[in-house]
């Protein structure tokens, strides 16, 4: 199962709403990836694996990471490749009934087509029901190919976020407001709205 969502705010309240439902967390996990470009698949599978490195009780790093580690730094070792830690992924999510993976910017993963395609290989595939995954993109990722049969969007426009980004930028803008180097409060106040409006143009409602 997978859900397809084109705006972050979208990812924030459903983060949210898992840590509000979730009664038992030490039984479910979420893991977030954020694609920031020109990150790669093996960077988006690297940061999965790095936030359920630890055990669920917290006290210790998982075996199999201890054991990758020091395997790729003996003498004859070898760095990791894709694969290892796509199988350290389905292994570390094995140990919780689900796991929810979240991939934010889809699109600025550079190779999102590899990503998506052995994530569902090589995840999906192999954990069934245990894994749930979350997606947020433009719409030049086409997600269909890959998880055909449980996708479910939500499709957002500059116009249904407007509100939420211009509070957003206005807040950030006011409170570095101060900072701005202007003969008086007044020219403070004009820059300080010149920047918001530029900001906003150019953030095209991400």
């Amino acid at each position: 199962m997978w859900q397809h969502f084109t705006n972050t705010f979208n990812r924030s309240s459903i983060v949210e709403s898992f840590y509000s439902d979730t009664d038992q967390p030490i039984n479910h996990r979420m893991i977030y990836a954020y694609c920031v470009s020109p990150g790669t698949e093996e960077d988006i599978v690297r940061s999965l694996v790095a936030q359920l490195a630890w055990s669920t009780d917290g006290n210790s790093i998982e075996e199999d990471i201890v054991l990758l580690y020091n395997r790729s730094n003996s003498p004859s070792g070898l760095p990791p490749s894709v694969d290892d830690w796509y199988r350290l992924l389905v292994s570390l999510c094995c140990r919780v009934p689900q796991t929810f993976i979240v991939i934010d910017a889809l699109d600025e993963c550079v190779d999102f087509n590899n990503l998506l395609s052995d994530l569902q290989q090589k995840v999906q595939s192999e954990l069934q029901e245990k894994v749930k995954f979350v997606f947020s993109s433009r719409m030049n990722v086409i997600l269909d190919d890959d998880f055909p049969d449980s996708y479910r969007s939500v499709i957002l426009d500059p116009e249904t976020t407007s509100t939420d980004m211009h509070n957003y930028i206005q807040t950030e803008v006011q409170s570095k407001k101060k900072y701005l180097n202007c003969k008086d409060d007044k020219a403070r106040e004009e820059l300080s709205d010149r920047i918001v409006n530029a900001i906003e143009r150019r953030a095209g409602g991400m």
